[in-house]
């Protein structure tokens, strides 16, 4: 028969070895974690040595570690260098949003526009002598350069081409250069153009969450909760941002055109510039004829709250 210490000694054991197995998992658990946050450091510093080191330390712990592929392909980055043409600079875009990009932002979150950013950069300084494209819009040098966080040559790239405010990629991309150069009203004027020649793509941008100005943003969205009368669309926003944010009628100038929704907004400029009661009542029937939804929220902002 087995004795009850025999019995105690043989659990104790097995407990030992338990035990002992617990601990080195912790032990070997903690290592990886630390040795993925040193990974992660060495590529948001993007020091490419220390990178090196920190994968071949990573895959030594453990191969299938879920950072391994992605950092693989970081140290890659880090490594190529820039293009010397066009057409390198064609297949690094390729590569920049195919492997590169979506590898950055799966391991360094919101570091991996800063990592990425002097990629780019040289991309954009490739891409200055590829003539724009309409079919590819991506492939000119202000895509990179804005992504690059550069928006001085954004802006410059964008507006050395003839005609640019014809091609709705090219408006919207100076649009945030300029917000981003600190020239809010040049900004609002792109997208206030864009809403008149180009509504789906200012519909596309202004609902995205990149969309840069958040007074903007918000007043888009509060006038699609509006009850008002016809709905806000894309073209007649801007005459609706006048009433959200009644100070840019004396920043902006008047629009050019002459579709219902810019006659609505001049209208509304002429009303908050002032004038005579009779200007002002025609003004206001004239707004009436257009658009009473807007008139109705105008004559409400007058009375106060």
């Amino acid at each position: 028969m087995i004795e009850l210490a025999d019995m105690q000694m043989a659990m104790q054991r097995l407990l030992d070895e338990r035990g002992n197995r617990a601990q080195l998992d912790l032990f070997l658990d903690n290592s990886e974690t630390a040795a993925t946050n040193d990974l992660m450091k060495a590529l948001a510093s993007r020091d490419v040595e220390a990178a090196q080191l920190g994968l071949e330390r990573l895959t030594a712990l453990n191969a299938e570690n879920w950072a391994i592929a992605y950092a693989t392909v970081l140290v890659e980055s880090l490594r190529s260098p820039p293009p010397d043409s066009v057409e390198s600079a064609y297949r690094r875009l390729a590569l920049m949003e195919q492997r590169w990009q979506p590898a950055a932002y799966a391991v360094l979150h919101g570091q991996g526009r800063d990592f990425l950013a002097p990629m780019w950069r040289d991309l954009g300084s490739a891409l200055e002598a590829a003539p724009f494209d309409p079919n590819e819009p991506r492939r000119h040098a202000a895509w990179p350069y804005l992504n690059g966080l550069d928006w001085a040559n954004a802006e410059r790239c964008v507006e050395a081409i003839e005609e640019h405010r014809s091609q709705p990629a090219l408006l919207g991309w100076l649009a945030v250069a300029k917000w981003y150069l600190r020239d809010r009203r040049a900004a609002i004027e792109c997208w206030f153009e864009m809403c008149w020649q180009y509504p789906n793509h200012f519909l596309e941008l202004v609902e995205s969450n990149q969309f840069p100005d958040a007074t903007i943003r918000d007043a888009w969205l509060s006038a699609q909760e509006a009850d008002i009368e016809p709905t806000i669309s894309p073209t007649w926003f801007p005459a609706w941002m006048l009433l959200e944010e009644p100070g840019l009628a004396k920043a902006l100038l008047p629009s050019k055109g002459d579709s219902d929704p810019e006659r609505a907004f001049n209208l509304l400029m002429a009303l908050h510039a002032g004038g005579s009661d009779r200007q002002n009542m025609d003004n206001r029937r004239a707004l009436q004829a257009l658009h009473p939804g807007l008139l109705n929220r105008y004559l409400d902002a007058l009375e106060g709250p």
